[in-house]
């Protein structure tokens, strides 16, 4: 489970660890699960079998307000706790497979992934329709990055972890009339990167 963030991140899109009293108290809008100022059109639940019936009717109404669910491997069924356990467990349950019945478009069930864990999130990518921030070709296990926005720009952070060697690395991002700047961390150096531009995005092979 651990390894999930970093096939996520390492192909091109971005993600965060939640919990069950966040989802309780975000607010379910525009196909968005919003706490605060971080939104998010997706959740993924790894192995989830167990929890709280208030966290399955805040499931519920982000898939009806637009958002995307996917359970991989396994399906919630059961609530948490001893205290009135059964009416909590058929709470939880009714509340899945009715959401299950009434969203199918929006809700995935993935199987566990196995060997290649860049691939497995690539094919859920493809399948879940999940569009990535920035198209990463050939994806390396040592190169990963994060996306954020400030001021109405989007800035990535790519780093590549590997002590010695350095990668060839052709990223892809979905912009047409934008310029793309890179930032050389170690020297300061800001300079504007001239890339491949097609007709609705910008492609930059570099080292």
């Amino acid at each position: 489970q651990y390894r999930v963030w970093e096939a996520i991140h390492q192909n091109g899109c971005s993600c965060d660890y939640t919990c069950e009293s966040v989802i309780q108290q975000s607010t379910m809008k525009n196909g968005f699960l919003q706490y605060n100022n971080r939104k998010y059109h997706t959740l993924i639940l790894v192995e989830v079998e167990s929890m709280q019936p208030e966290t399955a009717k805040a499931l519920k109404r982000f898939v009806e307000g637009g958002g995307k669910l996917i359970f991989v491997a396994k399906e919630p069924y059961k609530s948490t706790g001893f205290k009135d356990y059964k009416q909590n467990d058929k709470e939880v349950n009714d509340t899945i497979v009715a959401m299950k019945r009434d969203y199918p478009s929006r809700i995935y069930n993935i199987s566990a992934p196995e060997g290649d864990m860049h691939a497995w999130f690539r094919m859920m990518q493809q399948r879940c329709d999940i569009t990535p921030y920035v198209k990463v070709e050939n994806p390396n296990p040592f190169i990963s990055q994060i996306r954020h926005t400030a001021d109405e720009k989007d800035i990535y952070f790519f780093a590549n972890c590997h002590i010695t060697k350095s990668f060839p690395v052709k990223l892809t991002f979905p912009y047409q009339d934008s310029t793309v700047w890179l930032w050389d961390a170690e020297t300061g150096e800001r300079f504007i990167y001239p890339g491949i531009k097609t007709d609705n995005s910008t492609s930059i092979p570099f080292e």
